[in-house]
Order: C-alpha cells, then sequence, then structure tokens
C-alpha cells in the first residue's frame, strides 16, 4: 500500500508538471512562427488527456501508462514551444517527428486500453448528464484532434518555417484569392455559439454526420424560419470543429457589401489557411497556374479551387468541412442555386471525407434546387426541444443583465423566465432581442411590463411593435426627438436592405440631436 500512495504521489506530480507545459505552450503558440497553431493544438489535447487521467483509479496501470505517455508528450512539447530554440531547421524538423512519435504513443494507449477496467469505466459510465459526459466527449474530440495531428506532414510545415522564399510564395498566392476572412467572422451573429447545454440533440447528430464515411451523407442541409437559430449553429460547428478537420465557413448576409463571386475563393482561403499544409499546397498549386481566379466564373473556380484541389486527399484520415450559411441571403438567387448545382456534379468526385454544410430559410428556389437531391436534412422547425434551450439561453444572458445592472435579490424568477420562453414561440432570434431590450433601460421595470402583456410581446413582429411603441412614447415630448425617431423608422424601413448604424448616423447628421455627438449617444437619444 506504501508503495502504491508513493506512486500515485508521483504520478500526480508528474501531471501537474504536465498540465502546466502545456498551459504554458498553449499560451505561447500564438507568437510562433508558421508552427504555433500545431503546437495550440497539441498543448489542447494534452491538457484534454491529463483531465483524463486524473478521472482515472489511482492504482489503475493504466492511469500509469497513460500518464508517463502525457508526461513525455508535454515535455517535447515544452522544448519545441521555446521560441529561442526555433533556430535550426534539422532541431525543428527532429522536435517535430518527436512531437508526432509522442501523440501515437497517446493514441495508442488508449486505443489498446479501451477494454480495460480504468478505460472501460470511463467510457460505458452511464453518467451521461454530468461532469463525466462531457469529458467523455471532449476525449473524443481530443482522439480525432490527435488523428488530424499524426496525419500532418510537418516536414512541410518546417520548410515553410526556415525559408522565407517559401513563406513569400504563399502569402502571394493566398492574396490572389482575396478577403478570406469575411464568413470566418463578423460584428454579430457570427460571433455568436450555442450556449453549452443548448441545442444538444442537433449538433450531436451533426457530429455523427461530419464523421460518417457514406458518400451519400456528404451534404447535409439545415433549414429553418427566420431566428430558428441556423448562423449560431453554423458557427458553433465550425468553431467545434476547427482543431480537428479543415474548416471553412461563409455567412452570406443581404446588403453585404461582398460580390458573390468571393464565396468560393473565401472558402479555399480559409481551408489553405488549415492545420493541414498538404491541403494548402494542393490549393496554391492551382492559384499559381490561375493567377485570374478570383475573376473567373463560379463553375471555373469550384472546379479549380474544390474539385482539383480536394480530389488528391482520399487518404486523409480526418474531415474537410465546408460551411455555407444563409444561402437564402445570396443577392443572386441564380447564383446560390448554381452553387447548389455544382456541388451535386461534382461532389462523387471527391473523397468521403469533404463535407458541405448549407444552411438556409425554407424559400421556394432553393427548396425546388434542395428537396430533389434527397440530401441528409435537418429542419429546425420541427424541432420540439426549443423552448428548453430558450430557456437556458434566457436564463444565462438575464444572469449578465443582473450583474451588470447590479441587481439583487432572485431576479429574473424561473416562472418568468419559463414565461419568457412560451412567449418567444421557439424563435431564439425574440430572446435575443428582448434580452437586450431589458438590458437597455430598467431590466426590471422593462421585464415586468413585457410579462404584464404576454399576448402583446409573445413573437417577434409584435416585439417589435411594443418596443417601437415604447420608443414613441418616450419621445412624446420632445419634438426635436420625435422627428429624429421618425426619420430613422423611415430609413429603416424604406430601405431595400438592412443598413449599419453607422449609415443610419451619417445619414441623419444633419440633426442638431446628431451633430458632434458619438454613435452611442445618437441611438440613446
Amino acid at each position: 500500500m506504501p508503495g502504491k500512495a508513493k506512486g500515485s504521489s508521483r504520478r500526480g506530480e508528474l501531471l501537474a508538471g504536465a498540465n502546466k507545459a502545456f498551459k504554458i505552450a498553449e499560451g505561447v503558440s500564438g507568437a510562433l512562427p508558421v508552427v504555433g497553431s500545431y503546437v495550440g493544438a497539441v498543448a489542447k489535447v494534452g491538457l484534454t488527456v491529463v483531465e483524463m487521467v486524473q478521472t482515472m483509479d489511482d492504482n489503475d496501470e493504466t492511469a500509469e501508462r497513460l500518464g508517463k505517455h502525457v508526461y513525455r508528450l508535454s515535455n517535447v512539447l515544452e522544448k519545441l514551444s521555446n521560441q529561442s530554440r526555433l533556430s535550426e531547421s534539422s532541431q525543428t524538423t527532429t522536435e517535430m517527428e518527436d512531437l508526432q512519435q509522442a501523440l501515437r504513443g497517446v493514441q495508442h494507449e488508449i486505443a489498446v486500453q479501451q477494454s480495460q477496467p480504468g478505460i472501460k469505466k470511463f467510457w460505458n459510465s452511464s453518467d451521461q448528464s454530468g461532469s463525466l459526459k462531457k469529458l467523455q466527449d471532449k476525449v473524443r474530440a481530443a482522439l480525432e484532434e490527435i488523428q488530424l495531428l499524426v496525419n500532418v506532414k510537418t516536414s512541410i510545415l518546417v520548410e515553410e518555417l526556415y525559408n522565407e522564399s517559401v513563406q513569400g510564395k504563399y502569402h502571394r498566392l493566398l492574396d490572389r484569392l482575396g478577403d478570406g476572412k469575411y464568413g470566418a467572422r463578423g460584428e454579430v451573429i457570427e460571433d455568436v455559439t450555442c450556449l453549452p447545454g443548448t441545442r444538444v440533440d442537433i449538433l450531436e447528430r451533426i457530429d455523427r454526420w461530419i464523421r460518417g464515411g457514406a458518400s451519400s451523407e456528404r451534404v447535409l442541409w439545415i433549414r429553418g424560419m427566420a431566428g430558428r437559430g441556423k448562423s449560431t449553429i453554423a458557427s458553433t460547428v465550425v468553431h467545434s470543429w476547427k482543431d480537428r478537420a479543415c474548416c471553412a465557413i461563409y455567412h452570406f448576409r443581404r446588403g453585404q457589401n461582398v460580390s458573390n463571386a468571393s464565396l468560393v475563393c473565401a472558402l479555399a482561403r480559409q481551408l489553405a489557411r488549415s492545420l493541414d499544409p498538404e491541403l494548402r499546397s494542393t490549393i496554391l498549386s492551382v492559384v499559381e497556374e490561375k493567377d485570374d481566379i478570383l475573376n473567373q466564373r463560379l463553375d471555373e473556380q469550384f472546379a479549380a479551387l474544390f474539385t482539383a484541389s480536394l480530389r488528391p486527399l482520399t487518404k486523409k484520415a480526418f474531415p474537410v468541412l465546408i460551411v455555407v450559411d444563409a444561402l437564402d441571403e445570396c443577392d443572386s438567387v441564380d447564383y446560390a442555386v448554381n452553387f447548389v448545382k455544382l456541388i451535386d456534379r461534382h461532389s462523387p468526385s471527391l473523397p468521403d471525407n469533404v463535407k458541405f454544410l448549407l444552411t438556409s430559410r425554407p424559400e421556394v428556389p432553393l427548396l425546388r434546387a434542395l428537396e430533389p437531391r434527397e440530401w441528409h436534412a435537418e429542419s429546425l422547425d420541427s424541432i420540439g426541444d426549443e423552448d428548453t434551450d430558450i430557456e437556458r439561453f434566457l436564463h444565462h444572458t438575464l444572469l449578465q443583465v443582473k450583474i451588470e445592472h447590479g441587481i439583487g435579490g432572485e431576479w429574473p424568477a424561473a416562472a418568468d423566465i419559463s414565461q419568457l420562453a412560451i412567449m418567444s414561440q421557439g424563435l431564439f432570434q425574440w430572446a435575443r432581442t428582448v434580452v437586450k431590450y431589458v438590458g437597455g433601460g430598467s431590466p426590471k421595470y422593462r421585464l415586468g411590463q413585457l410579462l404584464k402583456s404576454p399576448k402583446l410581446w409573445s413573437g417577434v413582429d409584435e416585439l417589435y411593435t411594443q418596443i417601437l411603441s415604447k420608443a414613441l412614447e418616450g419621445v412624446k415630448g420632445d419634438p426635436a426627438k420625435q422627428a429624429l425617431l421618425m426619420d430613422l423608422v423611415g430609413t429603416v424601413v424604406a430601405a431595400p436592405y438592412p443598413v449599419s448604424l453607422e449609415v443610419i448616423a451619417y445619414l441623419h447628421e444633419s440633426y442638431d440631436l446628431v451633430k458632434g455627438e458619438s454613435l452611442e449617444t445618437v441611438f440613446d437619444l
């Protein structure tokens, strides 16, 4: 017993040291040129495996062996993440190879020991609703991340790291694809991911679809009316898979100041900047041959940047995920429909690990294009768990409002949150708008007003009607503010597409109330 206790203590010390090394490596990875993303991904995997080993029985031999593997991984990573050591190509090559070998050791130890008591208990626990279920999901994701990391040709990364001409060439070729950042981030919804614990079932179904290898399952279409959360789900999927797949995402928005022609190029640029340098090389070799790719037709871009570039990736053991959100908001319906037809035409010649995820409202032109394909589909209009998820969302976000406004006591009441969820009619956009409205004034008063007349405020149209009515009532005694408000509303109603707050403020800068004021002050008026 004393020997086992001593061994357990020693393992705890090793894990603590490994945990510290992984956190340091994760922190400095962003400053490392070229190999930083790889180092950061390995550190993230290491932290998850440490957490897994810490849950296992102290006397379990499996935990002992796995602990030693993860400690070795941390030692190798610690050497590589030291920027001062990235001075010699041969040394970095050796350390990258050692890192992959250590990753394979962790991967192998988990794989061969899954039938042993410690691992079997970990994987088969019935505690599916507690913290263990979350850890199980994290470990599964870590194993998928390892699968990607051990298949990366690190020699290409090292060559790029030490060869400035190669780096310069890559950057010049990437620039030919335009600004790939559009769609990868945005001002509002693109930055939003699902609150943990919400949309669990559909996200798990999407994960299973991504993991599946059947060619018939290459495309997933998520449809739903406005406000159902399609864009948030799309962003969440990419955020979740970015370290275990090569991902790219593009969000269409009505009235965006971006040419539709940038769609395929923006997606290709994001794929070229993913963790796999081989994918980057295949894409950029095509770009090198076609220096005017940004100005070519949609079908030519698709054939060159997707079909020709992705076809050689038949032996890749990880997914390539291409997400196009809000197809219905593309400025040209024909362009969106043609993109769908190109996926249908070219997908049979692509490897099974290449996946397309599309989201849209169920609008007629897209229904005609998508429904006959018999692709895998998810309808957010028929999912019945929205109220529970919206309750979680409201509880979380209203708690933030409570903290920001320094509200004491039990606010909001659980019954009030349940009532709001019912009033939302399953629309996340309604819930988000309510939280902004409640937090934009006196939270207790505004929430009370909402709940006094639930029929008046239920649904998006009714909610906006009531908010506008309150705004008009608030400026009734001030003719100048009343005139400004009416003009602002008129601009929004008359605009053919959504316009930004900056544009609205610019259009009304002739008003004395607007002159010289900041944007926030203008809209607080």
